[in-house]
């Protein structure tokens, strides 16, 4: 998991995936079944030691892909079925898992012989060799604290992908990121994908996500529309013309909603809260009343060089409006 995890901070280049990550992902599909060999070894002894290895190496280098897609399609089914109807979607969630818990258990039954004589064999064994019973006691709880260390590790990180990358994230670039000119503190969640900066001539770009795990909510990934956002700040050049092209778009009048104001120094930067007038028409036009969308468009400006933005569920549009506010002037 710790190798996993650092291909998210793991500079990426022009190429994606990296080298690195290849090898990384790659490389998991003997990792983990390696490391599951050695455990069984350290739980049932050397009894089939060797065949217990064969079989788990074969096992996790091809079943472990299968299992990932055939537990995907019920998944992505299951969705569907939300989305299409919800009497459907009723139905089909017992049928689906009931079929994954028989299918479980038929796995459990066939493996139960197999346990059944590893664990014989570790037991004479224990008591041929005269180890004290309060030892083997310990041994066994730590055996079994142990085999929850791995499940419950990867629970958290599934439940909380996006907050975890966003924590990792900042080991790459700190939360609070100089820009030229500018102080912007990142949340602590928040994903910072890509920073650029130019301070020579003051040009400097921010870009990241910000997101909800499923642990804080699955209706949304059912639907197969996951809580995340894109977000931006950055910094124009120095000198700058009229016609710049690099100057950043902001929303025309007759789209902006709500207007908000926050003081950065000496200059006023504008968050301009819109809906875009090309989605004005079609199955995402403008709500009759907007505080009802749960999606959400904002642009920031200060007239002059800075700005920022973000697009996506607005639950995010509260914690970008405290990092816009808490932006200060570089010292």
């Amino acid at each position: 998991m710790v190798l996993l995890l650092s291909t998210i901070i793991s500079r990426q280049g022009y190429w994606y995936p990296s080298t690195y990550q290849t090898v990384i992902y790659f490389g998991q599909l003997l990792l983990i079944p390696g490391l599951a060999a050695v455990f069984s070894r350290i739980m049932y002894g050397p009894y089939g030691w060797a065949r217990r290895t064969l079989t788990i190496l074969l096992v996790g280098a091809f079943l472990g892909p299968v299992s990932i897609f055939a537990l995907a399609i019920p998944m992505l089914l299951l969705a569907w079925a939300f989305d299409l109807n919800r009497f459907l979607f009723d139905f089909l969630l017992p049928v689906i898992v009931g079929g994954m818990v028989v299918g479980l258990l038929v796995a459990v039954r066939k493996s139960g012989k197999w346990g059944v004589q590893a664990e014989a064999a570790r037991w004479l064994a224990e008591r041929q060799s005269g180890i004290d019973p309060r030892k083997r006691r310990w041994r066994n709880r730590g055996i079994l604290m142990a085999s929850w260390i791995p499940l419950t590790l990867v629970m958290l990180v599934f439940l909380f992908l996006p907050e975890v990358w966003g924590v990792l994230s900042h080991f790459n670039q700190p939360r609070l990121i100089n820009l030229p000119g500018y102080q912007v503190p990142i949340p602590a969640t928040w994903i910072v994908l890509n920073y650029k900066n130019e301070p020579e001539n003051g040009w400097s770009s921010l870009t990241g996500l910000a997101g909800r795990g499923i642990g804080r909510g699955i209706r949304t990934y059912l639907r197969l529309q996951p809580p995340i956002s894109s977000w931006d700040v950055g910094t124009e050049p120095y000198k700058q013309t009229e016609d710049s092209v690099v100057r950043r778009w902001m929303p025309k009048d007759d789209e902006v909603v709500s207007r908000r104001s926050f003081t950065i120094g000496t200059d006023i930067v504008t968050c301009l809260d819109y809906w875009p007038s090309y989605l004005r028409t079609g199955p995402y036009q403008q709500p009759q009343k907007f505080e009802d969308s749960s999606i959400a468009y904002v642009r920031c400006s200060d007239g002059k060089r800075f700005y920022a933005g973000i697009f996506g569920p607005r639950k995010q549009v509260g914690t970008f409006y405290e990092m816009v506010g808490g932006t200060t002037p570089a010292k």
